[in-house]
């Protein structure tokens, strides 16, 4: 039976702020953070 693998890299940006911490913290202030997944997956192949 044949075997396929797929890979995907998906990389993507999201901001966000923290309202509830004190004055001056500096998450209190709209920021953002990088993201990077990698998936992969792997099986055999259906016939039908």
């Amino acid at each position: 039976m044949k075997r396929v693998e797929l890979e995907r890299t998906f990389r993507f940006e999201a901001a966000h702020l923290l309202p509830n911490v004190p004055d001056g913290h500096k998450c209190r202030r709209l920021h953002g953070h990088s993201f990077v997944i990698d998936v992969a997956v792997r099986g055999d192949v259906d016939p039908h």
